[in-house]
């Protein structure tokens, strides 16, 4: 083996920093769902806006007894 042979060795990356890629790659991932997430309109199912009819009704309810 000549001394050429062992300054070849292509640096391996640490443990250190594949980790911290990792994070990086996983908080940007987040990121771009939260934001897509954010532009997206949420659609209630119609369960959903039925129930918030009747908490609405519950309430008009409960301000006019309320008043007698």
């Amino acid at each position: 083996m000549s001394n050429f042979d062992s300054q070849n060795k292509i640096p391996k990356p640490s443990l250190k920093n594949l980790k911290w890629k990792s994070i990086q790659t996983d908080l940007q991932s987040a990121l771009t769902e939260w934001s897509g997430a954010e532009n997206n309109d949420i659609q209630k199912t119609p369960e959903e806006v039925q129930l918030d009819k009747v908490k609405s009704m519950i309430e008009n309810i409960k301000e006019k007894l309320n008043q007698f």
